[in-house]
């Protein structure tokens, strides 16, 4: 069990960094999701699970990933801020956002590292209400093949009965309608809701299947940013359902 949440909670976090795109620009698409060093965006998050936080994210230099130069998106909570997540991730300035790897540090230790070695299309764009792509789908997986816990576990036993277990998983994105959003950055109409979906079903021999199903809502402001977010996760008992939401307070863009 104890290995089974790690990994639920670990594709919760990824989730939350890498569907956070930012939409920054001067029309068209040449920049439409941001990527200009220096550029941050600050949230009040509040959550079922503890108590509320402010989550900084922002775009930070290079890294060669798989020899592709790629971006960084940092993320810092005032939880904890020895704490840090990084994505690497390449924008085509056209139609998409590719993500290239994952990491975590702490206290100057990385403690997780992980590439998407064929990349991974969080996000498509300009936005369009109907628009929806896949952006991960696979089934009978090993854990150890899953490009987002992968790096987390030497063998495949999610229950930790001695056997080797399997997953389906499966994520979705839906560009949904437009909304006025009102957060304390300020006003922000005609945003763009895009769900993402995630789907998980963990094939375990000792515990049987198990169901994770959860979803991330994104409010999106055309050449501002991600205004909102809101996250919920319903997991098997004994673990706790996960209600999570975030609103900009604050953001710079250079």
């Amino acid at each position: 069990m104890r290995r089974l949440t790690l990994a639920v909670s670990i594709i919760a976090l990824i989730v939350l960094v890498l569907s956070c795109g930012e939409d920054d620009g001067n029309g068209g698409t040449e920049n439409y999701i941001p990527h200009k060093d220096g550029s941050t965006w600050t949230y009040q998050v509040t959550s079922n699970l503890g108590p509320p936080y402010q989550q900084t994210q922002t775009i930070n230099g290079t890294r060669n990933i798989q020899g592709i130069n790629c971006q960084v998106i940092e993320t810092i909570i005032t939880l904890d801020p020895n704490h840090i997540t990084r994505s690497f991730f390449v924008d085509n300035d056209t139609d998409k956002q590719t993500f290239y790897g994952f990491e975590e540090e702490e206290g100057g230790e990385i403690t997780y590292y992980s590439e998407f070695p064929e990349g991974i299309v969080f996000l498509r764009y300009p936005f369009t209400v109907g628009d929806e792509w896949e952006i991960y789908s696979a089934e009978g997986i090993k854990p150890t093949e899953c490009p987002f816990i992968s790096d987390y576990f030497d063998d495949d036993d999610f229950d930790d009965d001695g056997q080797d277990d399997t997953m389906d998983i499966s994520i979705k994105a839906k560009v949904e309608a437009q909304e006025d959003v009102k957060v304390t950055a300020g006003d922000f109409s005609n945003c763009y809701r895009i769900l993402y979906s995630y789907d998980i079903t963990l094939h375990c021999t000792d515990m049987g299947e198990i169901d994770v199903d959860y979803t991330d809502t994104v409010w999106v402001k055309p050449y501002t940013g991600t205004v909102k977010w809101q996250f919920s996760m319903e997991l098997p008992d004994p673990m706790p359902d996960n209600e999570l939401v975030a609103e900009l307070i604050d953001y710079s863009l250079p």
